[in-house]
């Protein structure tokens, strides 16, 4: 008799993906799809090779970030040569950056949500990096730079950074516009959460005053007409889960007190590695919860995510669950888990493995194994993306990027009592 599992929790088997990736890639290497044709889409090839679309999508996102396609809009073109794929995960010494020598190009406006001076910046270190990085890259192609700051317009405007209304979030998407228009850049990068509704609306007046845009780390990708820089959250998922495999988990857990869109790209990365896998003893186990969370930068909302994954661990540990090996949706919601199950005597890197994404200040303290994003190589290619475009070289495409695993106590089935951190941190410093 099958196991009863408890409320909300489902295990899912899917089909794998490295033969489609190693067919198509064999298809470009010997010219069957020639460099600049644009390939099946991905319900076709879903249909040809017999799985499920997100199967299809994980090969072609591998080959994404590896170089060899390259996607405009719902359309995917032969990009690069298998053969000679660059690392784009790896930090990049000598980008090709030609100097842009037009007359009529000037400075590169680059837009983010930033915290200056307030304790609540760790919570937005992602865009303080790629701007770092992209501003270097940038110097080096002999353009200047204007930051335009999300974070200020909106204490101009409200007195506060906090618990916006729908009207007022709306409002300073547009003085953000403005102040755009006004400063007349030739191009504008911009990061994560620095235009919260109608980024189509907002990218299409930008391009008809001549303004040339990228866009880093949206979940809006398609029909943008722009270049998108995007993490792989799949790859993500696969690399984290395929951890714990390799470390002896064999019953595994995916948790998520709420449904969310990198979250559900996470989840297909833990499906797909899941279903290749051999040594599983039971089939992976799933945990997310009813609540839909779109609008995720808010620092508030980060805050707030380790107390809802306590929430819902608590109510899940209660069932008696079993598992072995726990990927959780981000760093706060894994730290969240590991107090709940502290209280019932469970430590990670005892007895279960943990692992958390984005690799979050605190999770060094915590010895929390995570999942670090490409935040500065997002950066560079954001900034080669503007430099192609205002040396007349017209792509338009989405480059993802690949994160690294960051190992740490946590999946090390080494625990040291005198270290055991797990509760004692504070998320809520953020």
């Amino acid at each position: 008799m099958a196991e009863k599992l408890p409320k909300k929790v489902t295990r899912v088997m899917e089909a794998p993906y490295r033969g489609i990736q190693t067919e198509l890639t064999r298809r470009v290497r010997h010219g069957l799809w020639a460099k600049g044709s644009m390939i099946p889409s991905r319900r076709a090839l879903a249909d040809e090779f017999r799985v499920s679309v997100p199967t299809v999508q994980k090969a072609i996102s591998d080959m994404v970030a590896d170089g060899i396609l390259r996607v405009d809009a719902n359309r995917t073109f032969v990009f690069g040569d298998p053969d000679h794929v660059p690392a784009v995960s790896e930090p990049e010494t000598d980008l090709p950056f030609s100097p842009v020598r037009t007359a009529k190009v000037g400075n590169v406006a680059l837009l983010a949500a930033v915290r200056v001076g307030d304790a609540g910046q760790i919570a937005n270190a992602w865009p303080v990096v790629m701007i770092d990085e992209a501003e270097h890259a940038l110097s080096r192609a002999g353009l200047q730079t204007v930051f335009i700051n999300r974070y200020s317009a909106e204490l101009r405007l409200h007195n506060t950074s906090r618990l916006l209304t729908e009207a007022q979030k709306r409002q300073v998407d547009e003085a953000i516009l403005a102040e755009v228009l006004r400063k007349r850049p030739s191009a504008v990068i911009a990061f994560t959460d620095s235009v919260a509704y109608d980024l189509h609306r907002f990218v299409r007046k930008l391009n008809d005053a001549g303004i040339l845009v990228v866009i880093v780390f949206s979940t809006v990708t398609e029909g943008l007409g722009c270049p998108v820089i995007l993490c792989d959250n799949v790859d993500a998922g696969s690399q984290a889960t395929n951890h714990l495999l390799q470390r002896g988990g064999k019953n595994l857990l995916y948790f998520s007190p709420f449904k969310s869109p990198w979250g559900s790209e996470r989840l297909i990365g833990f499906r797909l590695a899941c279903s290749i896998s051999d040594q599983l003893a039971v089939p992976p186990q799933e945990y997310v919860g009813d609540d839909e969370i779109a609008d995720l930068q808010a620092v508030q909302d980060f805050v707030k995510h380790s107390d809802m994954a306590y929430e819902h661990a608590s109510q899940l540990l209660a069932t008696g669950i079993k598992f072995d090996g726990v990927v959780a949706a981000n760093d706060h919601i894994a730290a969240g888990f590991a107090i709940a199950a502290a209280e019932q005597g469970k430590r990670p890197g005892r007895d279960y493995l943990l692992i958390g994404f984005d690799d979050k200040a605190q999770s060094r303290e915590l010895g929390l194994s995570s999942m670090h994003p490409p935040v500065a190589g997002m950066g560079r290619e954001a900034a080669l993306a503007i430099s192609r475009l205002l040396q007349g070289q017209d792509e338009i495409s989405a480059i993802v990027l690949k994160s690294r695993l960051v190992a740490r106590s946590s999946t090390s089935f080494d625990y040291d009592e005198q270290t055991d951190t797990s509760e004692r941190i504070s998320w809520n410093e953020e």
